[in-house]
């Protein structure tokens, strides 16, 4: 597999909604996901969502980024999304990772489900196996 952006990251940027302010969430999935362009929320009902393939170890909860930065480089003609590092610290035996899913955190509508909560994109991962030690995303 490789990076990506879902549609819906697309259309929420379009919307002015991805900010340095806004809350993301970085979930990690197992091999077994496969990444679709047309994906919009951690748990959309089907077995095809990320949600379905979430790793289960011990140790292991969501990350809240940190240091979120976004940045406008017209000398090298790009734009980029950047945060702290997040470590996922000593991930019991038992998974191995295919990636991790960037989404943004929301309690609109009084909900924090994952029914509510809009992906934005997909970073894939040299498959690394839990194995007590830790896990870091960088950015």
């Amino acid at each position: 597999m490789a990076n990506g952006r879902y549609n819906r990251g697309a259309f929420l940027l379009g919307q002015g909604r991805v900010t340095a302010s806004a809350a993301y969430r970085l979930m990690l999935v197992s091999t077994g996901y496969t990444f679709s362009l047309d994906g919009n929320l951690v748990d959309d009902g089907t077995t095809s969502d990320p949600l379905s393939y979430e790793i289960s170890v011990g140790g292991y909860s969501r990350g809240s980024l940190a240091g979120v930065a976004l940045t406008e480089d017209d000398a090298n003609d790009f734009a980029y999304f950047d945060a702290t590092d997040q470590t996922f610290a000593a991930l019991a035996a038992g998974a191995t990772i295919g990636g991790a899913v960037l989404y943004i955190f929301s309690t609109s509508g009084g909900t924090t489900s994952d029914t509510g909560q809009e992906l934005l994109s997909f970073y894939d991962v040299t498959d690394p196996p839990t194995n007590g030690g830790d896990v870091v995303i960088a950015w």
